[in-house]
């Protein structure tokens, strides 16, 4: 399939928005700026929410329990990658690292 025009482009995606439109339903479209978490993150991320709190700096229990955590998942995303786990660094956002 080809690329479209840009008529088709505007035409296909005002043809997507009509119903949209017709409904007086809001569509964000700031996705560069924020973008709403997929389900099966938020299922994941839930119990460090809402029990599993603690500051993984921290010795304590609450503490250990999310450095393992953290611990876990960087080494899932460096198992993604094919990357060593010391190699992924978590930052608070996108302008922090």
């Amino acid at each position: 399939m080809g690329r479209l025009s840009d008529a088709e482009l505007i035409a296909t995606v005002g043809d997507a928005l009509t119903p949209i439109m017709a409904e007086n339903r809001r569509v964000y479209l700031d996705h560069s700026a924020t973008t709403p978490a997929d389900p099966g993150v938020v299922a994941a991320m839930l119990p460090y929410l809402t029990e599993k709190f603690g500051n993984a700096s921290s010795v304590h229990h609450f503490g250990q329990q999310a450095k393992a955590a953290l611990d876990e998942a960087r080494g899932s995303v460096a198992m993604l990658l094919g990357a060593e786990a010391s190699e992924v660094v978590f930052t608070a956002g996108g302008t922090e690292s």
